[in-house]
């Protein structure tokens, strides 16, 4: 085993299950010299739209000249997407270096967060936007004084861990706000509103004269992320120019996000039921009715719901049930089961193995319709790889 599997056999081997806190990650932060004191910071919370955020961001922050480190979760092929500065990965030689420095007396996402604190110090970065992992208040992420804080939409999502109501979720994405840091947000449920208001008076202006058309991501709902990441540098007061901005989100990538990889194929990676809805209202806004449905969904994120949701929008589509390589997945069997039971009347199950051969094989009915590809992170980013595989093998086509 080479140092860069190791390193990342390792890492999963970290500290099961989750445990949530800072006491940790202070620690280890403390043994590296704190590198995450040594440029600036934007923190952006919330349920759904803060990774879309958080890469508008960077990619104007990076055509407007700055050196910028990107920390985002989870990673949809390759855990060094995770850690990346101006587009580029952590090299796999850096990140086994990086992954031997850090304690080992952590949790996963409490190592490899120091991995990426003390990677954007080392590689002196002017600016990075870190990504939170899971709520907030306790998030190892919760470490950094930035510059300026975001939150994105705000839904139900791991009642298990935030809390099973609007107002007890959002006070644990909350609480990365911190007293003289200016936070704002996106237009939230009224009661999470009431909330945020209690602990900053800043708000995100949606009235802002973006044309979607100019948006290197699809769908009418990434105004509202965009919009976001624009007030976040107004009020950071960083330089800029409307060029850089423009420039920024037409070159923005950020795959499985309405993410229209081959003309009758679109990867959504909605893992939850505001995700859900949203992408529903996005799919009925661009005149898109699926046929077909690949579906994997991950545990802790209400998937009857998202069935019901689904069949609601799409009576008539036929099920493809799948399972990610995420740890916490369910089954294609438990999937199948889900969506039989919501009424669904074509399911059936489908292994990795058989889905290049599904969706491109003529002799298969889903090459003549239009497919959703959705349900999780992991699961989009798995169908996207065997995609990307399969038409560089058999075109040298790379997405």
């Amino acid at each position: 085993m080479n140092l860069y599997n190791f390193s990342i056999s390792r890492l999963l081997n970290s500290e099961s299950p989750p445990k949530f806190g800072t006491e940790r990650i202070k620690k280890i932060m403390a043994e590296l010299n704190n590198p995450h004191d040594n440029y600036l910071i934007f923190h952006i919370a919330g349920t759904n739209g803060k990774g879309s955020t958080c890469a508008f961001l960077s990619s104007i922050l990076i055509a407007s000249g700055y050196r910028v480190g990107l920390y985002t979760s989870p990673h949809l092929s390759c855990i060094r997407e995770r850690i990346q500065i101006n587009g580029e990965l952590i090299s796999k030689k850096y990140f086994a270096k990086l992954e031997e420095k850090v304690s080992i007396n952590g949790t996963f996402f409490e190592r490899i967060t120091a991995m990426a604190f003390l990677y954007f110090s080392e590689q002196k970065v002017d600016i990075a936007i870190i990504e939170v992992g899971l709520g907030g208040r306790l998030d190892a992420t919760n470490i950094a004084c930035p510059i300026a804080v975001g939150i994105s939409k705000i839904g139900i999502d791991h009642q298990e861990i935030l809390g099973n109501t609007i107002q007890k979720i959002t006070f644990e994405k909350s609480g990365v706000i911190k007293f003289g840091v200016p936070a704002i947000w996106s237009k939230q449920d009224k009661s999470a509103e009431k909330i945020l208001f209690k602990i900053s008076r800043h708000k995100v202006n949606l009235n802002l004269n973006i044309n979607v058309l100019k948006l290197g991501l699809l769908g009418n709902f990434q105004l509202e992320n965009a919009s976001l990441a624009i007030q976040l540098i107004m009020i950071s007061d960083l330089q800029t120019a409307q060029t850089y901005i423009d420039h920024g989100f037409k070159t923005v990538k950020w795959p499985c996000r309405f993410d229209l990889v081959k003309s009758n194929i679109l990867i959504d990676g909605a893992h939850n039921p505001l995700g859900i809805k949203i992408l529903i209202k996005a799919l009925k806004q661009a005149g898109f009715n699926p046929k077909f449905i690949w579906i994997g969904l991950t545990k802790g994120h209400d998937g009857p719901l998202m069935a019901k949701m689904l069949y609601r929008a799409f009576p008539s589509a036929n099920i493809f049930a799948g399972k990610s390589n995420s740890k916490r997945a369910y089954s294609s069997s438990e999937v199948k089961k889900i969506f039989k039971e919501t009424g669904f009347l074509n399911v059936d199950k489908i292994s990795s193995n058989k889905i290049a051969n599904t969706l491109f094989s003529s002799k298969e009915s889903a090459t003549y319709g239009f497919n959703l590809v959705t349900g999780s992170l992991y699961w989009g980013g798995l169908v996207r790889s065997i995609i990307m595989k399969h038409s560089f093998e058999k075109y040298k086509i790379l997405y």
